[in-house]
Formats: structure tokens, C-alpha cells, sequence
């Protein structure tokens, strides 16, 4: 789990923060003004962010969408952490959001398969 954390962190950092900074770099560029303050503003902005409502955020993903244990929450945040990673690298705009979302419906609907009823053993009749 502490893997595949570290791989969503990454992933999101690396495609959020270019997401919502892109527009203010060409500004700042146009402007004339040193760009780097817009990568300082980004920083800030994800920091302050996560500081306010990451605890909702992640509390609403976690326990309100489906209820996850430690495989669910580990395949669902890997199988993010792949998809904005490959999209990072060719340049295609994602939200990390909308990937863990899509990646916790495809756990939800996996669970619910007769493979993982029979595999752990949940009471029901194969046909």
C-alpha cells in the first residue's frame, strides 16, 4: 500500500500541478514576468489544498464510494498511478481524480464477479 501511495503521489504530481499551472506559465511567460514563481503558486496551491480537504476527499473515496481493504485499495491506487503515468508521459491531460473513481468502479464491478465469490469462498453456486 505504501508503494502504490508513493506511485499515486507521483502520478499526481506530475499531471495535476501541470494541469492547473499550465495557463498561468504562458501568462507569466507573455508577461515577461520569471516563471517560476507560477511553479511556487502550483506548489502552494496542491499544498493548501490537500491541507483543507484531503481528509474529506480521501474519507468520501474510501469509505462512502465502496468499502476497501488493503487488496481493493492497493489495486484501485495502482492501476491510477499506471494510467496518469503513462498519460504524463505522452502528454495526454488527466485528472487523478476522475482515474481513481474509474479505477474503484473497476474494483467494485471486479469484486462482484463469480471468480471472487468463489475465491473467497462467499456461499454461492457455481453454474
Amino acid at each position: 500500500m505504501v508503494i502504490s501511495d508513493f506511485l499515486v503521489s507521483l502520478a499526481h504530481g506530475s499531471n495535476d500541478v501541470a494541469n492547473a499551472i499550465g495557463p498561468l506559465i504562458v501568462l507569466m511567460d507573455i508577461a515577461g514576468e520569471p516563471v517560476w514563481i507560477s511553479f511556487f503558486v502550483g506548489a502552494i496551491g496542491l499544498a493548501l489544498g490537500l491541507l483543507l480537504f484531503g481528509e474529506r476527499v480521501m474519507k468520501c473515496i474510501g469509505e462512502d464510494l465502496i468499502k476497501l481493504d488493503y487488496m481493493k485499495g492497493f489495486c484501485a491506487q495502482f492501476s491510477t498511478a499506471i494510467c496518469i503515468c503513462v498519460g504524463s508521459n505522452i502528454g495526454v491531460p488527466l485528472s487523478t481524480t476522475h482515474c481513481i473513481v474509474g479505477s474503484l468502479a473497476g474494483v467494485h464491478l471486479a469484486g462482484k464477479t463469480k471468480f471472487m465469490k468463489v475465491a473467497y469462498n462467499k456461499n454461492t453456486e457455481i453454474e
